[in-house]
């Protein structure tokens, strides 16, 4: 795999070098007025630095980070790097030596890409991550990039997103159309902590979601072969043998891997604007980003292993303005090769659909978002106990109310905002109000409070012991 990342990293740099060379054919791409040398570039780079501490589960703990934007353009290409530096967990920063304290820390390349210019079009190559679709904080048609659960509500929707290789063509059509179409070499699916506060209920308890399916599967058999007995008689006959083979079942998830142009991904998506609408239509052939489990494989090898399934997303966004509204839309389809839905090792179809409006109301400089998020799972009367899609109180659609005011005083220097989210049949719910002070025009400090309630096994509720209190501060160069 490094072999294939050198490579990318190598195209890259040859965008960048052949934009350089004298070349008939970017002669005539671009006109000016006044002549600029074709060797000209000129450099821009900012960034931010800062630090927060939290309070959670009666513990303090500090984190900093530093994240730094560089871009190099030339009339022809440019070079787009965002790089993030963090330290986390610093809870007694002030006791030196540092390498003595328990804290961690990370370096990574949030993105890297060279942009093309062309008269007829323009050329991403690198690590992207493009939003597609027009809802806010959540989508039903962004599908090329995984998205990192490591810090769930604690992050902006655009810094959850973990860049992939790509290559995307970006083709206007006409005045106000465009066309992209992205390729993916590879696949990485969405980024799932194992352990820890956000680690989600499903990861806890696979222990016993592989017991319950091991049962299953030998009850079933065993009815097959007597079905003259009871429920209980059978879990009594095949007990045995199942618990003995859990005793020797090894419970380390392995996640599967990918392979450079094997389990390569395509998407497409064409935008356009229409009177006073903006049109979406999005197309994906690639993978879910949750992994799923295939019960004969776990029972055949003993062995925890999760899937991708491959899919087909067919969506669809819009929106408008009417009146004081601002009304946002999306819908995707996720088309699986499960077709009748009775396939226990591949996810069923399903349908997610977005609808939500925002609007600045007469009230100071207050703006208020709502939005509904549906998920429903096609033909889920076929779901059996083995598929893992499999939900004990028959409810395969959640139904959530999304939303956020926001107003800001003091001339802009001071903001709060509240977003909150419901869950309609569950009734879970998350809050996190916030409150930002403007030091200066590049500072700012804040302070926010996580609040999750529900039952235990529902999408807040499993996070209800998370409740995070921070304070924190950040500067802008």
């Amino acid at each position: 795999m490094k072999h294939f990342q050198l490579l990318f990293i190598f195209l890259i740099s040859s965008v960048i070098l052949f934009a350089q060379e004298d070349s008939f054919f970017f002669e005539d791409d671009f006109s000016s007025n006044e002549e600029v040398p074709s060797s000209f570039i000129s450099f821009d780079s900012g960034g931010s630095v800062g630090g927060f501490t939290d309070y959670y589960n009666e513990v303090w703990s500090s984190n900093l980070f530093l994240n730094l934007d560089f871009t190099a353009q030339t009339s022809v290409v440019d070079l787009v790097s965002n790089i993030d530096v963090k330290i986390n967990n610093l809870d007694n920063f002030s006791n030196f030596p540092l390498q003595n304290n328990q804290y961690n820390s990370s370096f990574y390349v949030d993105s890297l890409f060279a942009r093309f210019y062309h008269k007829m079009f323009d050329l991403e190559v690198g690590l992207l991550k493009p939003i597609w679709g027009n809802a806010d904080g959540i989508h039903a048609v962004d599908v090329l990039n995984p998205i990192d659960y490591s810090n769930l509500f604690g992050t902006s929707y655009l810094e959850s997103k973990i860049a992939q290789q790509m290559v995307k063509l970006n083709i206007p059509i006409a005045r106000s159309s465009l066309l992209e179409v992205a390729y993916l070499p590879t696949f990485k699916g969405d980024y799932i902590p194992l352990s820890g506060k956000w680690a989600p209920l499903y990861i806890k308890n696979m222990e016993n979601t592989i017991r319950e399916m091991a049962y299953a599967q030998a009850v079933a058999q065993a009815a097959q072969q007597d079905p003259t007995l009871s429920y209980e008689q059978l879990v009594q006959a095949v007990s045995p043998s199942v618990e003995a083979q859990l005793k020797s079942f090894d419970y380390t998830i392995h996640f599967e891997e990918s392979e450079y142009f094997v389990d390569s991904q395509i998407g497409a998506r064409f935008t356009t604007t229409l009177s006073s609408m903006d049109l979406g239509l999005t197309y994906y052939y690639g993978f879910l980003k949750q992994p799923t489990i295939d019960p004969q494989d776990i029972i055949a090898t003993s062995s925890l292993n999760l899937v991708y399934n491959r899919v087909q997303t067919i969506g669809f966004d819009v929106a408008a303005q009417v009146g004081s509204f601002n009304l946002k839309g999306e819908v995707g389809y996720n088309l699986t090769e499960d077709f009748e839905g009775n396939d226990p090792s591949i996810n069923n179809n399903s349908l997610k659909y977005i609808l939500g409006f925002d609007i600045n109301l007469p009230i100071n400089n207050m703006n208020l978002l709502i939005q509904g998020i549906g998920n429903t799972i096609i033909n889920s009367s076929e779901i059996g106990m083995l598929d893992s899609e499999y939900s004990s109180d028959d409810e395969y659609t959640t139904i959530t109310l999304m939303g956020r005011v926001s107003d800001t005083y003091l001339n802009d220097t001071l903001s709060g905002e509240i977003t909150g989210s419901f869950n309609v049949l569950d009734q879970d719910f998350m809050v996190k109000p916030k409150v930002s002070y403007s030091i200066t025009d590049n500072s700012k400090c804040y302070v926010e409070y996580l609040l999750l309630e529900g039952n235990e096994d529902t999408t807040f509720g499993q996070y209800r012991d998370n409740d995070t209190f921070k304070i924190g501060v950040e500067i802008n160069f």
